[in-house]
């Protein structure tokens, strides 16, 4: 029997809602962009609301940008959205307003779990995932169970700038930076693409900052691949779109820089479930945060 699931991913800048099969198929869908002028986050309800309309959905599963709280089922710590959200971003508050069963997940370990069990992942072995998106996510599963504590791990983005105090790595590897860039050249809508199309075309500011861009997210990789050490490391969010041209020196700073001797190369690629990853995980959120061990298909 398959058991659908509501799914939220809540970013910075977007806000989206599916209703997720038990194989992390999408079967319907909204969206809106994130309010950050709301006194409380009720967005998130609403457009759960709208998504499992007519349905005989129980469950959701919410992914949000920051730290959880998992002893007291919260979220404790967020850059990217207003501050007076914390006090309703828990899942008691959720609950009551949505009437579903609530589970709270870092965005980027959703994400994870969706690669690992739908994607570019694996849950026989390890899998590592950082995302390059509105800020810096990571997040990593050792035999398909999320590697995780009583709060939130792996919040590489928030490491500063060697030599401290300096720069977030939140700052530096993200569509912030782009974004930033365009609005002072007046370049028009930021996009990875765009950025490239500059570099190809000779423009000195876009070659500076992609070249940082790259080598920021290149020493997170080898930082996450010594910490985790795992079969595959899968790159995420906007700044992936840019394939090869961030891989090639990713993959190149893991050879020299990152763990040596191993049997097996670190393999390293672009997520397969693009901006569904986190709304995938939802699919197999339970399976991967309580089980031991076993797989998918044994909760079902």
């Amino acid at each position: 029997m398959t058991v659908a699931v509501a799914a939220v991913d809540l970013g910075g800048t977007r806000l989206r809602a599916a209703v997720v099969d038990s194989h992390g198929n999408i079967l319907r869908r909204a969206e809106a962009l994130t309010a950050h002028d709301l006194a409380t986050p009720e967005q998130i309800p609403s457009l759960i609301r709208e998504v499992v309309a007519g349905d005989n959905i129980t469950r959701a599963v919410i992914g949000l940008p920051g730290r959880i709280d998992r002893a007291r089922r919260r979220l404790g710590f967020a850059r990217n959205l207003p501050i007076e959200w914390l006090a309703y971003l828990n899942e008691e508050w959720l609950s009551s307003e949505t009437g579903l069963d609530v589970s709270l997940g870092g965005d980027a370990e959703l994400a994870a779990v969706g690669e690992a069990y739908f994607g570019a992942g694996v849950t026989e072995g390890d899998t590592a995932y950082l995302t390059f998106s509105t800020g810096v996510g990571a997040a990593a599963l050792s035999g398909g169970r999320l590697l995780a504590t009583h709060r939130t791990g792996f919040q590489i983005g928030l490491i500063p700038q060697i030599p401290m105090p300096g720069k977030l790595i939140d700052t530096l590897v993200s569509g912030r930076q782009i974004e930033a860039f365009f609005r002072t050249g007046g370049y028009g809508a930021p996009s990875v693409q765009a950025l490239l199309h500059l570099v190809d075309q000779g423009d000195v500011g876009a070659d500076q900052l992609w070249e940082s861009i790259v080598r920021h997210a290149s020493w997170v990789a080898v930082l996450m691949c010594h910490v985790v050490c795992p079969d595959v490391l899968v790159v995420g969010g906007g700044l992936s779109n840019a394939g090869w041209r961030l891989l090639s020196p990713m993959d190149d700073a893991l050879r020299h820089f990152g763990p040596q001797e191993l049997e097996h190369p670190i393999r390293l690629t672009t997520c397969a479930r693009g901006d569904d990853a986190a709304l995938a995980g939802a699919a197999a959120w339970h399976v991967a945060t309580t089980a031991s061990e076993g797989t998918l298909n044994d909760e079902r």
